[in-house]
């Protein structure tokens, strides 16, 4: 394959601009001619005043606390809920410890959530005005949330957009923020704080790649080359140990991450195109290293190990993952690796072009104190208080999380594990095919119809053809979870 004619520079998925509104139709013209009349006297022009004046007091008196809820006086004792489906529990009672330093009346109070339906039981307890005041959520769920008006913006005193786009890697800005109501608006809405910065990475066994005299792949012919030659079969054919997990579905993890990787970078690929023979490449690129022309070249198949196990235990040279799975790795101490940037495409202009993929706090709008909510996540944010939860998660599970906040990247920079994340960060790219978000929606929908084209692919059946069918299905799956129902009127 002509990698170099194959692959080229592209621009991430671009959002379609949202339909400007029709303009108002035009009265109807009097069937006779207006007559002059003459003019109001000053009374009753100034008790019409008067009367507009009390109409709009009112008006400003009961809706501005619904819109802009009071502060909460600093001696009134709150309680804050925060559910994550992580085991933050030591880390919330370190940080409701160090935040009653300076908010004493404030009490942090932490849940944790099984991933399993999720995001559908906070959107259920928001919408009955329940649930945590603060919640983990995927960076792929703001426009779904959004729909049902179940996210409370940051207040402007407490975070401006300009300080959330000087602290944040990109990503962040592209996923959380969006710009306010209305043609006119120059507002633009701060949705969560990032918890980390998080992606793929090329994580690699040194042992297999020492052995098999290779050197760490920056391109992906040189990635599909290394995988042939550390691929070890035993007489029969079958893998013994593989070169990298590509190419299957049902035992590779993270492969919607890779596909999505894969569009990013291909030229002319767009996910919101998929009608098109650069689409169709990207699938037919990913499903040859499984099933390739030449039997000689497979470096996977679907009857092996789990891609994370096999990676693991040793037998796997190259794995495409996040950040958090070297908690699992780590966890053998024979086992020797380390992580490098994902293959790029040769010759690329405009720098590297990276997968992000990132978990995120956001305040319920159904929050009985959303204004102290986000004082406390401004607090999180804080480079203290984010090498304090890193330090108190290093203690429970190994290490914490990549440091989302720019200026904190010199602390992880050199970390035979996590510098890789931290410095490709500012290349990350994303779209709607997360892996392991088990969100029953937007990402658990488009996960389905794209392994099925990819199964077709390895069927050896027309890969475009099969992609165009798909292409309204996953079009509808998008608009259901991203963009609001017009309700019909009656003419």
């Amino acid at each position: 394959m002509d990698f170099s004619s194959l692959y080229q520079p592209s621009a991430s998925p671009t959002v379609e601009p949202a339909a400007q509104p029709s303009p108002p139709s035009q009265p109807p013209k009097p069937s006779q001619p207006l007559q002059p009349s003459s003019p109001p006297s000053l009374w009753r022009i100034a008790a019409i005043a008067g009367a507009l004046a009390l109409f709009f007091a009112f008006v400003v008196w009961k809706v501005a606390p619904i819109i802009n809820p009071p502060p909460v006086p600093k001696d009134e004792s709150i309680t804050l809920t925060v559910w994550t489906t992580r085991d933050d529990e030591a880390i919330y009672r370190v940080l409701g410890q160090e935040y009653q330093k300076s908010h004493p009346n404030v009490k942090i109070q932490y849940q944790n959530q099984n991933l399993v339906n999720y995001r559908l039981r906070v959107q259920t307890q928001i919408d009955n005005k329940q649930g945590p005041d603060i919640f983990m959520i995927h960076s792929s769920w703001i426009p779904t949330f959004l729909l049902s008006d179940a996210l409370y913006p940051a207040p402007s005193d407490t975070l401006k957009f300009n300080e959330f786009n000087k602290i944040y890697y990109p990503l962040a800005k592209d996923t959380l923020t969006r710009a306010g109501k209305g043609t006119l608006s120059k507002t633009v809405n701060i949705y969560g704080i990032p918890l980390e910065v998080d992606g793929l990475a090329l994580f690699y066994n040194e042992d297999i790649l020492r052995a098999g005299a290779q050197n760490v792949p920056s391109t992906w012919a040189q990635f599909q080359e290394s995988a042939i030659a550390l691929t070890v079969k035993s007489e029969d054919g079958s893998i013994k140990t593989a070169g990298a997990a590509m190419g299957t579905t049902n035992n590779v993890d993270h492969w919607e991450d890779i596909i999505g990787l894969l569009f990013n970078q291909q030229p002319g690929a767009s996910l919101s195109n998929l009608s098109t023979k650069e689409a169709s490449e990207v699938i037919k690129f990913y499903t040859n290293f499984a099933n390739p022309p030449d039997a000689k070249q497979k470096v996977w198949d679907g009857a092996m190990e789990d891609s994370t196990q096999a990676f693991a235990s040793g037998r796997l040279a190259f794995y495409l993952g996040p950040a958090y799975r070297v908690r699992e790795f780590a966890a053998n101490p024979d086992l020797k690796f380390k992580t490098a940037p994902v293959p790029q495409l040769p010759n690329q202009t405009g720098g590297n072009v990276g997968w992000g993929s990132f978990w995120a706090l956001s305040v319920s709008n159904s929050s009985k104190y959303p204004e102290a909510a986000w004082e406390f996540l401004q607090f999180i944010s804080e480079p203290d208080t984010q090498r304090l939860i890193f330090d108190t998660a290093s203690q429970v599970r190994i290490f914490g999380e990549p440091f989302a906040r720019m200026d904190m990247k010199d602390d992880l920079k050199e970390d035979p594990w996590l510098g890789t994340f931290v410095k490709e960060a500012p290349t990350y790219r994303t779209w709607y095919l997360a892996s392991k978000t088990q969100d029953q929606g937007i990402n658990a929908e488009l996960s389905r119809e794209f392994a099925g084209v990819i199964k077709v692919s390895l069927s050896g059946q027309d890969t475009q053809s099969a992609l165009q069918a798909a292409s309204p299905r996953i079009q509808t799956i998008i608009d259901t979870y991203t963009k609001p129902v017009t309700q019909a009127t009656e003419e």
